[in-house]
């Protein structure tokens, strides 16, 4: 059997370890959702900017 205080130190590492991992896990899943959030703004710009000489042509095909 284990003395007591070396129990409550090996119960406290392996709290102290869960929440790192938690922590870990919450902070690489907020940058994850970061990165896609600025690859949809990029998506979405390019997606605008290809877009726009086609409207432009329209636009000069009904004055024609």
């Amino acid at each position: 059997m284990l003395p007591i205080a070396l129990r409550l130190s090996l119960r406290l590492l392996r709290a102290s370890l869960h929440a790192a991992v938690v922590f870990t896990a919450s902070v690489a899943l907020l940058l994850l959702f970061l990165l896609w959030s600025v690859l949809q703004l990029f998506d979405e710009s390019e997606t605008a900017s290809l877009s726009r000489p086609k409207e432009t042509a329209r636009a000069i095909a009904r004055f024609d």
